[in-house]
């Protein structure tokens, strides 16, 4: 999708079901290839990143594809270790999980330095200190990392002095095919982590602990494949609740769970916003004028970072001054100047965005730099009036699944051109 143009200034109404949460889906995909054995994958989002993932373990000899609407099959018994193709691994940060996986499986690993989104610093330093603890010998070049397990994988303690949601799918992924007991001190305890040991204790990995910062992994034991259902997309659904607030009107959010999402529908709820949430549902609507907001957005069950940027283009119509202080991705702010250029009066320094709103935005055309900042970009236009263009749109693919038709499904025309 080479650019989209949407033609906002009018409130959403309708009802759309909520994918399968890339955040979730990616950690599994690489996970099966520790489990060796054929798995069955429920609600995976049909989205660019998924399909480069599956690219990736079919050129390394899998089977790796959708077989059913949402339902992938994965076959990684034949997997080739040491072959994934550099090409393809550059262009997503999730890459970095074969390394984890290969190590635990084979006891050796090589991948070039995976790609991913423009938000600032993502060194995989704390990813390849777990890997050491765990009896690995780690080599780096400028174009990939390398590493090998001599005398196979063990169990040791690894504390992490900072949250990382990807150096903690790492050490899982290798704690799982180490000998012995590893503890994971100071983990990320998002909810696509939980996913995560769900479907690796389906496997037949024993992790206890599981939701709390610090993880038991018996390792070395056999495992096998599963049949696993991934959690809702909550980034997916907090971006379509910003998108009611921003444009007004009253949506329903089928399969996305509240449990997920507290804060962030605590957060709406104290701005003005009408949050109601059933078992496998939301439902939003704006009554009234917002109001301006404070909030710092950091590992979970903090206010999450990939909400940020919607946040920010929320704020740009609610009168008074927002602020969002960001602590995870210091740099995460290219999404600003794309703003301006639609007439926000938005400012970031010193890793906090301050947002006076209440003017009237105006049609433009501006460029997605990253994924969110891409799905800020289409919450600003929602709320304007006229024809806005966003071009470099391929890169809300990686993240959203079949974003201009439920769009259309909630009475917003949405022209995307391929």
């Amino acid at each position: 999708m080479k650019k989209m143009i949407i033609r906002g200034g009018r409130p959403l109404y309708g009802e759309i079901k909520i994918s399968g949460f890339k955040n979730a889906a990616l950690p599994l995909l690489y996970a099966s290839v520790l489990a060796a054995d054929v798995s069955v994958i429920g609600n995976v989002p049909r989205i660019l990143d998924v399909f480069r993932t599956l690219e990736i373990l079919e050129s390394m000899g899998a089977i790796a594809r959708f077989v059913d609407g949402n339902t992938v099959l994965c076959d990684t018994r034949f997997v080739r270790p040491c072959s994934s193709p550099d090409g393809l691994v550059r262009k997503l940060r999730a890459s970095a999980y074969l390394l984890g996986a290969e190590l635990a499986r084979f006891g050796k690993t090589r991948a070039a330095i995976p790609g991913g989104c423009s938000i600032g610093r993502r060194p995989l330093d704390l990813h390849l200190a777990a890997f050491r603890t765990l009896g690995a010998e780690v080599r780096e070049s400028e174009d990939a990392i390398g590493a090998t397990a001599p005398s196979g994988l063990h169990g040791g303690e690894i504390v992490f002095g900072k949250v990382s949601v990807g150096a903690t799918v790492n050490a899982i992924l290798a704690a799982v095919g180490a000998r012995g007991e590893t503890i994971l001190r100071g983990v990320a305890r998002e909810p696509h982590i939980t996913d995560l040991c769900d479907y690796l204790t389906a496997c037949g990995a024993a992790i206890s602990g599981v939701g709390s910062d610090c993880l038991r992994i018996r390792g070395g034991l056999p495992l096998h494949g599963a049949t696993y259902a991934l959690m809702p997309d909550m980034i997916e659904a907090g971006t379509f609740l910003c998108a009611c607030g921003a444009a007004g009107g009253e949506i329903c959010l089928r399969g996305a769970k509240a449990e997920h999402l507290s804060l962030l529908c605590t957060t709406l709820r104290e701005m003005g916003m009408e949050i109601r949430c059933a078992p496998q549902q939301i439902c939003a609507s704006r009554p009234g004028p917002l109001a301006p907001f404070s909030l710092v957005a950091e590992p979970y069950p903090g206010f999450p970072t990939d909400m940020h940027p919607q946040f920010a283009a929320l704020a740009t119509g609610i009168p008074g001054c927002s602020r969002i202080r960001e602590t995870v991705f210091p740099d995460r702010f290219r999404y600003v100047g794309e703003l301006r250029r639609l007439g926000a009066t938005i400012e970031a320094r010193d890793g906090e965005v301050m947002i006076n709103g209440g003017s009237s935005l105006h049609p433009g055309c501006v460029f997605a730099t990253d994924l969110r900042a891409g799905a800020a970009e289409v919450i600003a236009a929602l709320s304007i009036p006229g024809e806005t263009v966003i071009r470099d749109a391929e890169i809300l693919e990686r993240g959203y699944d079949a974003l201009p038709g439920k769009l259309r499904a909630l009475g917003v025309p949405v022209i995307a051109e391929f």
